[in-house]
């Protein structure tokens, strides 16, 4: 089965083409060591020259786009002659848009995979709504993070199956050492240290954060880590180390010099939606995590309510972080890229089956 993927080059403003990661990576990757053809077209709106590479048995094409006419056109210059079974959209509406017309030029069975409601980026393109809703109805295949998205895909009037395919860690993120991890990057003392790994926004929960910063100021030696870059972080507080920005290598570092890993979401159109990495990262790392309680969150945590927290608890909650052991957390179920690729795999083949119908 030969697999075309069709991805922005740079998801969440990383690169995947100098700095793989994620489902992004990891799937095509399992994929491809089980014995697919996996083709990777990334969708470059630098407007840089077309790249090819070839990873892992990957070939890797970046096609620069200024118009969505530039990417047909790409593909049909760099992949002339080449038969496609399966065209996957992979990372947001405009490319599930766009993967449907493309899995047309080759004949080929389309499926869309969301690991976030990717409408509630662009809340008000409702013509882009209307067409990302019609591809996913349309679709022969369709992948999500979890349930509230398959929920989701269903109220968007999708008839056919969407198969769950969980959110993992890289294989970096490994257990470490508490006090080794601090010691590589300087984080020196027996501090309780509550991370907070990514960007911080107001939709993401920002006002949450700056409330539990203020709760924890009665407890002297609970400090609050901050990573990522912030456009309007919180300031001024003593028990706050803003780090910045890290480079991956130094990510599972953290997480393992960490007690505890925070998750903050709203409930909103974005937060009932979103299966954080962190979350997946802490759990690889046997490191204690905290999440905001909503039915995403807590399904990644298998409900267990020792790793969740309502908004009306914050003022109580630096008082349960000082309480909980610093000894690492064993979880009921870690989720692996390898089981989730096995999951997507056998979505693509009965996908391709029933375009062949």
């Amino acid at each position: 089965m030969h697999i075309l993927f069709l991805t922005k080059r740079t998801p969440q403003g990383r690169d995947l083409v100098s700095r793989p990661y994620g489902r992004f990576h990891n799937i095509p990757l399992e994929l491809s060591r089980s014995g697919c053809r996996v083709t990777q077209v990334f969708i470059d709106y630098g407007r840089s020259q077309t790249e090819i590479t070839e990873t892992d048995g990957i070939r890797k094409i970046c096609i620069s786009v200024s118009h969505p006419i530039d990417l047909v056109s790409g593909i049909k210059r760099e992949m002339a002659n080449c038969r496609v079974d399966v065209v996957v959209g992979f990372s947001d509406m405009l490319v599930g848009i766009l993967g449907a017309a493309v899995a047309r030029i080759f004949g080929a069975a389309y499926t869309i995979d969301a690991y976030d409601n990717y409408a509630s980026y662009l809340p008000y393109a409702y013509p882009v709504h209307m067409a990302w809703k019609n591809v996913i109805r349309r679709a022969q295949g369709a992948t999500v993070a979890g349930p509230q998205l398959q929920n989701l895909f269903q109220q968007y009037g999708r008839k056919g199956p969407v198969a769950l395919v969980p959110m993992a860690a890289d294989s970096a993120f490994q257990p470490l050492d508490r006090i080794q991890a601090r010691q590589q990057l300087d984080l020196h003392g027996e501090e309780r240290l509550v991370g907070y790994c990514g960007e911080l926004t107001s939709r993401k929960g920002l006002s949450l954060f700056r409330k539990l910063l203020l709760a924890g100021e009665s407890h002297a030696s609970l400090r609050f880590v901050l990573t990522g870059r912030t456009r309007k972080g919180p300031e001024g507080h003593e028990n706050l180390l803003q780090t910045g920005y890290l480079s991956d290598h130094q990510m599972p570092v953290l997480v393992n010099a960490l007690d505890i890993v925070l998750s903050v979401n709203l409930d909103n159109s974005f937060g009932r939606y979103s299966y954080p990495a962190k979350i997946s990262e802490a759990k690889a790392c046997g490191v204690r995590v905290l999440a905001t309680n909503l039915p995403n969150t807590s399904w990644m945590l298998a409900n267990d309510p020792q790793f969740l927290f309502s908004e009306k608890e914050i003022g109580e909650l630096p008082g349960r972080m000082m309480c909980y052991s610093r000894e690492k957390v064993s979880y009921q179920h870690v989720e692996t890229w390898d089981r989730s690729a096995a999951i997507f795999g056998a979505e693509l083949e009965r996908a391709l089956r029933e375009s062949r119908v």
